[in-house]
């Protein structure tokens, strides 16, 4: 009788004594999840207005956003949320003027920034054998997502070099115009005018496929911090459908947002149930 009772004390003690365990095997938990990610965009078969396709300069772009997640075990989860993410693609090229006695070299330059309102689903599995607390040990996990976006601002630059070697800004219009060399779509663009805003050039909806994977890190039973890496591709033409211009082979090829990035946030959990 006396070994049971020890037994039972033995038990009720280490229960008590390992709280850290409590969060490892709770089956439910529910955590908000802030994250920022740094990384560069670009855009496949970026649209260039019938000319042939330009140069790529580096771009800068990343997200912002705060997600709500359900927690299974800390072995999966899914997410959702909303983030603002800044995408787009610069370019450089050089055009060919014709007509003088020797051919004149003009470089030329382009900014796309679109700022989207995104709302993505994301599922987490978490590899890894459970080893004691689980605050103590980085678990690997993998992630993958889909988004929802809304482009809800968008800034569009063209540029042209003067003779004294000066960048100038032009409108599309004069960007196709004015001596850049032979364009297909003149006419077409010329009718169709300068856009009154930057965002009429794009669809103003895009659907992401997001996958990667990353170390996640428990600092305290209830808070845990992550990095990770991750690559998005878009499924939907970007630009809009009177934007959708033959390019200088006189064939149309849509234009996809590509994004990788790395990404760090926190999971900051709000109950153990």
């Amino acid at each position: 009788m006396s070994k049971y009772l020890f037994y039972l004390l033995f038990t009720f003690t280490v229960t008590v004594q390992l709280p850290g365990q409590a969060l490892q095997h709770k089956p439910k938990q529910l955590f908000l999840s802030p994250a920022i990610s740094i990384g560069i965009p670009t855009i496949i078969n970026p649209s260039n207005y019938g000319y042939s396709q330009p140069g790529l300069d580096f771009t800068f772009g990343g997200q912002l956003g705060i997600m709500i997640g359900w927690d299974y075990y800390l072995k999966q989860s899914f997410k959702t949320g909303i983030q603002l993410s800044k995408w787009g693609q610069h370019f450089s090229d050089v055009f060919t003027i014709e007509g003088t006695e020797s051919n004149t070299y003009v470089l030329s330059k382009k900014k796309v920034n679109n700022y989207y309102l995104q709302i993505p689903l994301s599922y987490k599995q978490v590899f890894g054998r459970k080893r004691g607390y689980d605050h103590e040990v980085f678990s690997p996990y993998v992630f993958g997502s889909v988004t929802i976006g809304y482009l809800f601002y968008s800034n569009v630059s063209f540029f042209r070099e003067q003779e004294d070697g000066s960048l100038q800004e032009q409108s599309l219009v004069d960007f196709v115009t004015e001596g850049n060399g032979w364009n297909n779509n003149e006419e077409e663009i010329i009718e169709l005018g300068n856009p009154e805003k930057d965002k009429e050039l794009f669809s103003p909806f895009d659907i992401n496929l997001d996958a990667g994977g990353g170390f996640q890190f428990f600092v305290t039973r209830m808070t845990s911090i992550f990095a990770e890496a991750h690559l998005t591709t878009g499924i939907l033409d970007i630009n809009a459908g009177k934007w959708r211009l033959r390019n200088n082979r006189n064939v149309y090829k849509s234009s996809h947002n590509l994004y990788v990035g790395i990404n760090l946030g926190a999971n900051l959990y709000l109950y153990r149930n």
